[in-house]
């Protein structure tokens, strides 16, 4: 957070939980050809029906693809609990901030086939940090470019949290606030490397001066944020 942004107004900010963003993602938004719509990314909520037969399947299809780059440790529900969590509150002489935890679905035809689980932790320091935990796809769908909706959907979730705190703060009567948005990794492979830096490169483009007009989104007040990757050869 540079110094023109208020860090008790932005620590009055963070006192209301910052809401998970549920909405699927369509395999037209992140997919061409008459594969499309076949596909979808969900995000799976708190307690959510059914999740338990749905994350063993994933376990099973990853425990099956030999030589997979995720370890599955985001899919044990009991350790890895997709939700909101406060690290600490305004009585608290520590940094307060809000965690955010993200488990994606990828599913063909209703069937799940694929996974993405992050972290979004926004703290009063003006620094949003965001790390990809997992994230693995069916080696035989790999190839149609899926991925690249777990960007998007990765990318909504973190400006959604951007929308969120300027609102407040505009409300707040502070105008001036600029933010890190920084990207790091908590295994380093090819994979989540290259999709971390594809999530840079959106996040810039949303966030940017020329994003102003792009459709579906409403403009940010934020004066400046800057999109970085920590601990993958940015």
């Amino acid at each position: 957070m540079t110094a023109s942004t208020n860090t008790d107004t932005l620590r009055q900010a963070l006192q209301e939980p910052l809401p998970l963003q549920l909405s699927p993602l369509m395999g037209a938004g992140f997919l061409d050809g008459a594969e499309a719509g076949r596909f979808a990314i969900y995000t799976e909520p708190p307690q959510a029906p059914g999740r338990e037969e749905v994350l063993a399947g994933l376990r099973a299809q990853l425990a099956a693809q030999g030589g997979a780059q995720a370890s599955g440790e985001a899919l044990d529900s009991d350790d890895w609990e997709p939700g909101q969590a406060f690290e600490m509150d305004m009585d608290s002489d520590e940094i307060c901030g809000q965690v955010l935890f993200y488990r994606l679905i990828l599913a063909r035809d209703l069937d799940p086939v694929g996974y993405c689980a992050f972290e979004i932790n926004a703290d009063e320091t003006g620094v949003i940090f965001v790390t990809l935990v997992e994230s693995w796809i069916r080696a035989s769908y790999v190839a149609l470019g899926v991925q690249r909706g777990f960007v998007q959907q990765m990318a909504g979730a973190v400006y959604a949290v951007l929308a969120e705190l300027d609102a407040r703060l505009q409300a707040a009567g502070e105008h001036d606030a600029a933010f890190e948005v920084l990207l790091g990794l908590d295994e380093e492979t090819e994979d989540n490397g290259a999709l971390l830096h594809a999530l840079r490169d959106t996040l810039r483009g949303w966030t940017g001066a020329d994003a102003a007009g792009d459709a579906g989104r409403e403009p940010l007040g934020i004066v400046a944020v800057n999109v970085s990757v920590i601990g993958a050869g940015a």
